[in-house]
């Protein structure tokens, strides 16, 4: 039996259509009933690829008794975020303001007037680890519905106004500030990851932001330093795991720190924006020993896009799922015997293996599917170029063999049960995959990727704009969704320009120039950027303006370096006023957002370069503000044995002058400096806190152990049986100087468990 999402287009929505649970589509039907039933909702918002949203399907949604107390209850509504994500960022934002982390599932738990009272993300099916099961919540949140409403509103009430002031406050215009680029690049050199490449902790995401505003950083402001971490970057990215090295494309993320084993779902938005990364890397920064690294990159990610992720009209579907018969990655794993039967060739067989890391042993297992065995995720443990030398052969003879060698696994791996493909086609993220296409088309001057990026833009114009010219945010099977928001504009916009720019048909810039003076009738705020939505929407109550980057830029971002490319493509004044002012209202906020924003600090620069251009002059950017020392911190060794012997980790603090951290022995009013391990029941640890140097101050009637200068914390972590779940090592602590602390921080470390 059927509920009400087998009606609906989006793939993720019919995953959930042979639920027990009664299932509504976000829409007024639901809305009606919650007001003429006078019950609460219950919001589940996720996407087709998304792991933990299949966990908590089979888990809860999928569980009879749990659908009936659900059924019962509440109204449950389901959303597709990549469909709507004007909802999901408001219900983000209460998920994040209630418990500090977001992610999905999102379960949100909602008034009849769709003000969130209570928010979470996955729960499991019964009471577990700390994190209370569906059961308990359905019974607790109905509970204080029926009973404790006025306390129920007035938090519903309370939440909604913070999530009104975070997503829709208007800032006073401010000056552009170069000195918020300096400080934009200094930031991120300061989270950037020396030893992985990469800006800041596992789990690591390609943050392709960040990496284009390096780009054009170094453009305007040549500097070693920022050019050994983007290449290192770049190169750990195209080595490791996250990149698919038999068949191209990118995976979501990185769940360690070396880029080795990833969360295996493929999004378009991600290969769109990297192939554009790359495509710009082979243009300005081969390496000299291997001078079609990163052209080889932008290159396989097209023909990924094109063999897998296109449809017959030319447009790209979303994304790829991340398992296969509830296996994390089955499709991208390998057995040494597979190779070896995939290839039919022992020689190149063995060249495989050492290609592909798989002599070092395996690398992978499924932490939900430890009845498996071990498999491997497959990285390249060295560059091309010196694996070729200690093989002694040419850098062309490896290249040729490694292409061989792809052919057939890709072959082989054809014929394995496939991940579920979410078909559905985003204006939005067509329209970065567009530029990814075109610009690597470009660079690499291969004309079928140019053809192929002109295909899907004149499709979208054929199939997603209705006869009164208006632009529909999502297609799938001959069915159009909801309506465009800004992101949609915005980045389509930025196709047009694109195509323009390297083809030269005016017909693209038309187009730009036409979708831009809707956006600024649908979107514009008077003072200065942009909301997300349309006026008209009531299904909404709040109308946000997003300016944070996620992992894909703000649209508010991208409607800036819009005006930026129709001032250059026209020389037409107006678009750099309009760019001036939404700098303007944005520059407050981009310079406290530090690397939240990196794509309007990008804008930034490039306006300012335009404008010192113009003037005849060369932008020259202010040195970065000198930060004070606070501390640092080292972890050795930061890989970690788990095995039933203790392995010695040592923990190396170096907090700044005047600083100093709360002892780990400190009154229960104070934050004590301690080490949390979290996520695994089957890991131990003993750690042996130092003695704290005893300090009085005028808050405290006793003298307070604290910490300072340079200290060291031993720990000694083990197993305590079979390991199925990695954990996770955090420190917690406050820094204060005599007059005043800082918030407290929970800081995740940088160590990578393994199974010994």
């Amino acid at each position: 039996m059927t509920n009400r999402l087998a009606n609906e287009s989006s793939p993720y929505l019919l995953q959930h259509a042979n639920n027990p649970v009664d299932w509504y589509p976000w829409g007024d039907e639901a809305f009606e009933l919650a007001r003429k039933s006078n019950k609460p909702i219950f919001l589940s918002i996720g996407y087709s690829t998304c792991y933990w949203c299949h966990v908590m399907e089979r888990q809860c949604f999928e569980n009879p008794q749990i659908a009936a107390m659900m059924n019962e209850h509440f109204v449950n509504i389901k959303v597709d975020r990549e469909e709507r994500p004007d909802v999901d960022d408001i219900y983000m934002a209460a998920v994040q303001i209630m418990t500090g982390q977001g992610g999905w599932p999102m379960s949100v738990f909602l008034t009849p007037d769709l003000k969130p009272y209570y928010a979470g993300t996955y729960f499991p099916p019964e009471d577990a680890h700390g994190r209370p099961g569906m059961p308990t919540l359905i019974h607790g949140l109905s509970d204080a519905w029926q009973n404790k409403r006025d306390e129920v509103l007035a938090q519903a009430d309370e939440i909604a106004k913070a999530i009104e002031d975070h997503l829709s406050h208007e800032h006073e215009p401010d000056t552009i500030d170069p000195q918020v680029i300096s400080d934009t690049q200094h930031q991120l050199m300061r989270i950037y990851d020396s030893t992985h490449g990469g800006f800041g902790q596992a789990p690591k995401f390609p943050q392709a932001s960040n990496l284009l505003f390096l780009q054009a950083f170094l453009n305007a402001n040549p500097d070693q330093a920022t050019q050994s971490a983007l290449s290192h970057t770049l190169d750990r990215m195209a080595f490791g795991g996250i990149y698919d090295q038999v068949g191209g494309g990118f995976h979501r993320y990185s769940t360690d720190a070396q880029w080795l084993v990833p969360h295996f779902e493929k999004m378009l938005y991600d290969n769109g924006q990297l192939a554009l990364v790359y495509a710009n890397a082979h243009m300005s920064m081969e390496p000299e020993d291997e001078p079609t690294r990163y052209a080889t990159i932008a290159k396989e990610i097209c023909e990924y896009v094109l063999r897998e992720m296109t449809d017959e009209t030319g447009m790209f579907f979303s994304a790829q799922d991340a398992e296969v018969d509830a296996c994390e990655g089955l499709n991208y794993l390998w057995l040494t015997d597979e190779i070896e039967k995939a290839i039919d060739n022992p020689a190149l067989a063995k060249l495989a293996c050492e290609l592909y890391g798989l002599d070092k042993g395996t690398n992978f297992q499924d932490p939900h599917q430890t009845d498996q065995p071990r498999r491997n995720v497959l990285f390249l443990p060295q560059s091309m170029s010196d694996f070729a030398s200690h093989a002694k052969r040419t850098l062309d003879q490896i290249q040729t063999q490694r292409k061989s060698i792809n052919s057939k696994l890709l072959a082989a791996r054809v014929k394995r049960k496939q991940p579920s493909l979410d078909d559905k086609v985003l204006v939005a993220w067509n329209g970065m995959m567009i530029c990814g296409m075109a610009r690597s088309g470009e660079a690499l001057n291969n004309n079928e990727y140019i053809h192929a990026a002109v295909k899907a833009a004149d499709s979208i114009f054929l199939n997603m704009v209705d006869d009164d010219g208006k632009l529909y945010r999502s297609y799938r099977q001959g069915k159009l969704g909801v309506p465009a928001v800004l992101e949609d504009y915005a980045h389509l916009i930025s196709a047009c320009c694109m195509l323009h720019r390297v083809i030269s048909d005016t017909l693209w810039l038309d187009h730009a120039v036409k979708l831009y003076n809707t956006v600024m009738k649908l979107f514009a705020a008077e003072h200065g950027g942009y909301f997300d939505t349309l006026a008209d929407q009531t299904d909404l109550f709040v109308r946000t303006r997003s300016t944070y980057d996620g992992a894909t830029p703000s649209g508010n971002s991208v409607m800036v370096h819009n005006q930026l490319d129709l001032y250059e493509l026209t020389s037409q004044s107006v678009y750099l006023k309009r760019a001036e002012l939404d700098l303007k209202a944005s520059s407050q906020l981009i310079g406290a957002a530090k690397v939240g924003m990196v794509h309007l600090a990008h804008a930034q620069l490039r306006y300012l370069s335009l404008t010192a251009n113009d003037e005849g002059q060369r932008f020259v950017l202010p040195k970065a503000r000198e930060k004070r020392h606070v501390m640092n911190l080292d972890i050795q060794p930061r890989e970690i044995k788990l095995t039933s012997e203790p392995t010695m980790v040592t923990l190396t603090l170096d907090i700044g002058k005047d600083y100093h951290l709360n002892a780990h022995d400190v009154p229960e009013n104070l934050t004590a400096t301690e080490l949390v391990l979290e996520g695994s029941e089957a890991v131990s640890m003993e750690i042996a806190y130092p003695a704290g140097k005893q300090m009085s101050y005028p808050f405290s009637d006793v003298p307070i152990q604290v910490y300072t200068g340079k200290m060291e914390i031993p720990v000694m972590i083990h197993a305590t049986g079979p390991v199925s779940e990695m954990p996770r090592l955090y420190l917690r602590y406050q820094m204060c100087t005599d007059e005043s602390c800082l918030p407290e921080q929970k800081l995740e470390l940088p160590v990578d468990f393994v199974v010994g």
